[in-house]
């Protein structure tokens, strides 16, 4: 059983769906956890979000439905459940398929929700030759529109990591980047990112940092991440 924790901040976030933008803070959290030899469950998310809201676009889709109470929203963030299976080992490389959906657990009336229903499916690669690893995800997502009923869109999703991991080293440092391409909707923005970082063993624990940028049309932001994860 794995348990990650951690914190994100985005300044000047915006969110086209209901027009609020602001400094996003996120809590993101996962359990995942091992059920049979290659096959693990995950539960995956934003446990807690706050956001300093500094300015609302009123002609925003969702606009009208907001409830704000002063200067900031808060609420609790969509989570995902998952189903992760191995396909294949072969020495220093390996490959597995994950399906799963993510569920609306953030409502619109805080602006920071979509109130619908996703599934999306990849399948993931890795290989490692020696301190070196190289590790790649392909799939799709069908994601439910927020503003039509009966209507979804559909996106081709892709993502790439080169880290730095010295076998038995309490230290490991790597590039991430990740897009998609396919049908964009309001709420369903694709959003490309990329991402530089590290993480350190200390004691049992690994802690985690990260500089993110995150490339939305109007215009690129930076994210600072930190997270902890232990290992059972």
């Amino acid at each position: 059983m794995r348990l990650e924790a951690g914190a994100s901040l985005t300044p000047d976030r915006r969110i086209p769906l209901s027009g609020i933008r602001g400094d996003l803070l996120e809590i993101p959290a996962a359990l995942i956890v091992g059920l049979a030899s290659g096959v693990e469950a995950r539960v995956e998310g934003v446990a807690w979000q706050r956001m300093s809201v500094e300015s609302v676009d009123t002609t925003a889709a969702l606009a009208e439905a907001l409830a704000l109470d002063g200067g900031s929203t808060q609420d609790a963030g969509d989570f995902s459940v998952a189903a992760r299976v191995r396909l294949l080992r072969t020495g220093s490389s390996q490959a597995a398929l994950q399906a799963g959906v993510r569920l609306p657990l953030a409502g619109n009336e805080s602006g920071l929700g979509r109130d619908v229903t996703d599934f999306a499916a990849s399948l993931l690669a890795g290989h490692r030759r020696g301190a070196l690893r190289l590790a790649g995800e392909a799939g799709f997502a069908i994601l439910g529109s927020p503003t039509r009923t009966a209507a979804q869109n559909d996106q081709v999703r892709l993502g790439a990591l080169v880290e730095i991991a010295p076998p038995e080293a309490a230290y490991a440092v790597g590039l991430e980047g990740r897009t998609a391409f396919g049908d964009e909707g309001i709420g369903n923005e694709i959003v490309p990112e990329a991402a530089a970082g590290g993480r350190l063993r200390v004691g049992t624990v690994w802690l985690d940092g990260a500089l993110r940028w995150l490339f939305p049309d109007e215009g690129a932001l930076t994210a600072f991440q930190i997270g902890a994860t232990r290992t059972f």
